[in-house]
């Protein structure tokens, strides 16, 4: 439109509290804001060009005290409050504009158009000190409402000795008066009245410092209408030096060639290091803890800030460190597995059975993004040289190696599900793992040729993310899994699918088909094929108990929630295969064309409506009508229920435990940040098709922008209380979190194109 600015008028606001924020929300505009950091830049190291770091600011707008279009100050308010009103628009940093006559304080609207009088040239002002009196005497005068006669009282307001009251007498008096007011006919003027100035704040208030001596208060008495207080407030001496050495030290920084030229070789993970280290990790490299600040105690990164391969390094276009990450965990393939915790390779764990299918996704979106087919022939020194444990340290003192391309590892994984896999742990026992019994480092995986699922896992382990064992002797819960999800969970078999579907569109990749137990060749398209002609079959529970009345997988005596889909099937324990859990919400975002799009838009309204709070940024592991449904979390619970004993009920809740520095959460009913972020691009990819309203999808992260905005490390975290409360002990910068929602930023704008 051309506009400069927009007017507006800040007369009509009756209070000063509201004429503050009104203030202080139009003066972010400014270069200048109250209670606000210069503008931040950031300096490309590589031309020295400074460029400015852009944030959302208001409208840029022109603040009239008041206009001559509307009625005048005093009209609406009195005399004392006037004052409060001047003082705070003159004391704002924005365009002011006004009209002749508000600080002249004129009763009336003068008319422009018929007012004939001039303004006074050099208005008077006078500005005197407060005068006070040894002896003050006050006097109220009351009239009756006829106006016929009036009465006077006194009151003595001193109390000093030697200044007794003295009765004089009384008189009577008989008067008629008048109160008129005339205007001037020459001049237009203001009312009259007295502004007073004083120096000591102490006559008015006095200054406590708070319990924590961290804060100066003004406490007022005595306090005449109409006080406008102008306080000039300085850092004590040791900031200021302090301050005046960290500019000296940025200046020479700055100044310094070596330093500049020592920043731009910085790798992403060299950053991470320096900036994003937690005590832990920063005493595990250089033995020395964080840095102390006083009186606010230990930073919580090394450095000042904080950010799944997708959102964390593909879409920052961080593409060496994405395939660093790739080939780093392709050399531990075994079993046909990929571990799913490295422990700096020396307990390296293969508990959970997923782990090889997001390895798997993340070489698809890698080559996605990058379009570098290379990597399927990178070279990669496996670290097992056999599955068998005796023969790999055979080899080893051989000093063999084994060398694989990326595509054989990736061909090997698929391969060995479907011949099937069974092996027990290696170094297995109480050492690797305390909690378990002896039947839960058995781990078996195999192909069902008739649906085309992964089935695998027993009742004595838990190989999916949801791993809580048991541990307490007391309660019998010791060895026994809350949730083994064992069978064929549904987030598994969508993973399979999503690998399968790479397998077979990628050009570079050279394999079609694998052998499976019974000497069958199953080609890849045949596999996936399947898989989406049992899947509906298998995990749907429909509304009408009538539609899979043929169907033998469906045990209705165990339904208690229709239109969803099963958490798993095929389990030993057919019960928790009924269970609402979100899971679903990661297989429709992985595999969309698995599901009835109308089923699939059923089941995530009922995630919404049972596993999603008020306020949430997360979403409750289990629906909490289920019987295995357990609200609270105690890890110190020595009692002898085995549902809650010892931490038990870690995911059949909305619950969650957090370790760090020894810190236990308690009794907290919790929420998963990242599950939310799957239910967003689940709805992202049932419509993508369609017009999707990106308000929709972000009316969804009002409460992660808000979270955001108050964490001091500007990121999200890992698990919150019921409802999106803060909690304290979590991980406060938990990297899936915040990759998903990137992810999901992304999708939104990747859907409109």
């Amino acid at each position: 439109m051309g506009s400069n600015a927009v007017i507006r008028e800040s007369a009509g606001i009756r209070d000063t509290f509201s004429l503050y924020q009104h203030l202080q929300v139009l003066s972010r505009t400014e270069e200048t804001n109250p209670a606000s950091l210069d503008f931040l830049y950031e300096t490309d190291l590589q031309t020295n060009e400074k460029k400015q770091v852009l944030v959302s600011r208001s409208l840029k707008s022109i603040i009239y005290d008041q206009s001559h279009y509307n009625e005048p100050i005093l009209s609406q308010i009195s005399i004392p409050q006037s004052l409060s009103l001047i003082a705070l628009n003159s004391f704002s940093h924005i365009i002011q504009g006004t009209t002749r006559g508000y600080d002249d304080l004129f009763p009336q609207k003068v008319k422009i158009v018929k007012e004939r009088r001039l303004y006074l040239p050099k208005p008077e002002i006078k500005c005197e000190e407060i005068q006070y009196s040894e002896i003050e005497v006050g006097f109220i005068v009351k009239y009756s409402c006829q106006f016929y006669e009036g009465f006077v009282m006194g009151s003595w307001d001193n109390w000093q000795k030697g200044i007794p009251l003295q009765h004089i007498g009384s008189d009577e008096y008989n008067s008629i008066f008048s109160i008129v007011a005339l205007n001037d006919l020459e001049y237009l003027k203001g009312l009259e009245c007295l502004a007073l100035e004083e120096d000591n704040i102490y006559k008015y208030a006095e200054v406590r410092l708070t319990d924590d001596k961290k804060k100066s208060v003004l406490h007022f008495y005595n306090a005449p209408q109409s006080l406008c207080v102008i306080l000039k407030c300085s850092l004590r001496e040791e900031q200021q030096q302090a301050i005046k050495q960290l500019n000296t030290l940025y200046e020479n920084m700055c100044e310094n060639q070596t330093c500049v030229q020592n920043l731009k070789s910085l790798k992403a993970q060299d950053i991470n290091f320096l900036l994003y280290s937690i005590e832990q990790e920063e005493k595990m490299v250089t033995g020395e803890s964080l840095y102390q600040i006083p009186g606010q105690g230990s930073l919580f990164f090394a450095g000042f800030g904080g950010i799944l391969p997708q959102g964390s390094f593909l879409i920052p276009k961080l593409y060496d460190d994405a395939k660093a990450l790739i080939l780093t965990f392709a050399q531990t393939i075994k079993h046909g597995l990929i571990a799913n915790q490295l422990d700096s390779i020396e307990n390296l764990r293969y508990n959970s059975r997923d782990a090889c299918w997001w390895f798997i996704k993340a070489i698809s979106d890698y080559i996605l993004f990058t379009k570098d087919y290379s990597i399927l022939k990178e070279k990669v020194y496996i670290l097992f040289l056999s599955d068998d444990i005796l023969e790999d340290r055979k080899f080893k003192q051989q000093k063999q190696q084994k060398i694989l391309p990326l595509q054989d590892i990736i061909h090997q994984i698929f391969q060995k599900h479907a011949k099937g896999i069974k092996f027990r742990e290696w170094r297995a026992g109480f050492e690797l793992d305390s909690a378990l019994l002896t039947e839960g480092f058995n781990i078996e995986l195999k192909l069902c040729e008739t649906t085309g699922f992964i089935i695998g896992g027993n009742n004595k382990n838990a190989l999916t993310w949801m791993n809580k064992i048991g541990s307490s002797q007391k309660a019998g819960n010791k060895g026994f899994p809350a949730c083994c999800r064992d069978g064929a969970p549904i987030e598994c078999t969508a993973l399979l699918k999503r690998a399968l579907k790479f397998a077979i569109n990628c050009k570079y990749y050279p394999y079609t088909e694998v052998e499976t137990h019974s000497g069958r060749k199953l080609s890849f398209k045949q596999w996936s094929q399947l898989i989406k002609a049992n899947f509906e079959k298998h995990y749907w529970i429909p509304i009408n108990p009538n539609l899979n009345a043929d169907d033998s997988s469906q045990c209705t005596k165990f339904i208690t929630k229709r239109s969803i889909y099963k958490d798993t099937c095929f389990s030993k324990i057919p019960r928790q295969e009924y269970l609402l859990r979100p899971n679903g919400c990661i297989s429709i975002c992985l595999a969309p064309e698995l599901f009835v799009k109308q089923n699939a838009l059923l089941y995530l309204a009922n995630v919404e409506a049972y596993l999603m709070g008020k306020n949430s940024i997360g979403l409750q592991t289990l629906d909490k009508d289920a019987p295995e449904y357990v609200p609270d979390f105690d890890l110190d619970d020595n009692s002898n229920q085995p549902k809650t004993s010892q931490g038990f009920s870690q995911h059949n809740g909305p619950v969650f435990f957090f370790f760090i520095s020894k810190i236990v959460i308690k009794n907290q009913k919790q929420e998963y940040v990242w599950l939310f972020g799957y239910f967003l691009k689940s709805l992202i990819k049932l419509y993508k098709k369609q017009y999707i309203k990106n308000e929709k999808i972000m009316s969804y992260l009002a409460y992660h922008k808000e979270m955001l905005k108050q964490s001091s490390i500007l990121s999200l975290p890992e698990v919150t209380k019921q409802n999106g409360e803060f909690c304290a002990s979590s991980c406060q910068s938990y990297s899936q979190s915040i990759a998903l929602l990137i992810e999901i930023s992304y999708d939104c704008i990747t859907v409109k194109k």
